[in-house]
């Protein structure tokens, strides 16, 4: 379903590869990490379906809906830094990260969510629009931590939080059995 997904939203002739991580985040049960070597669909997927893990997360993670992208709004803008050094620093967030959720300990969960971020933009600055520098600013100061979901910080934002506000939505992950 996920390559069937991937193949409407990248027709040939499509300006950017885009979606395989939003396609397999659909798809797939449980918290994934996928592992790239130079191709678009990930070599190996490695997963977490404990149920004490999913259960945590569910109720730490929520999205906050943003507004959705201008048109003509573009995210690569010839200013990105693809780095060794930033490849190796986002690999190594995502290292932390994983042991986070393994751990399940919240409060470095959520730094490192947002240091994912910070480096996210930092290779690909049209990944904030201007718009949205002040409500990530915002949410760093009343929550845990906050990555945006969509290029340009349009459609949603993810947020770590103990304390959620009502306009945050709620997930629900879905475990193997469901």
């Amino acid at each position: 379903i996920a390559k069937t997904i991937f193949a409407i939203e990248n027709p040939p002739g499509h300006k950017y590869i885009s979606g395989v991580v939003d396609q397999l985040g659909i798809c797939l049960p449980g918290i994934n990490r996928l592992k790239f070597d130079n191709s678009h669909w990930p070599y190996r997927i490695e997963s977490i379906d404990d149920p004490n893990i999913l259960e945590w997360l569910s109720s730490i993670v929520f999205l906050k809906q943003t507004k959705p992208r201008p048109a003509g709004y573009e995210v690569f803008q010839g200013r990105e830094n693809f780095s060794k050094k930033l490849l190796q620093l986002h690999n190594d967030l995502s290292e932390e990260t994983w042991g986070a959720i393994q751990q399940m300990d919240t409060k470095k969960f959520g730094k490192l969510i947002s240091d994912v971020c910070d480096c996210q933009q930092a290779m690909i600055p049209g990944y904030v629009a201007d718009q949205t520098v002040g409500v990530l600013q915002e949410i760093k100061k009343h929550h845990l931590g906050v990555k945006l979901m969509g290029a340009g910080g349009y459609g949603y934002m993810m947020v770590v939080s103990n304390k959620p506000s009502p306009d945050f939505l709620k997930l629900s992950i879905r475990d193997a059995k469901a």
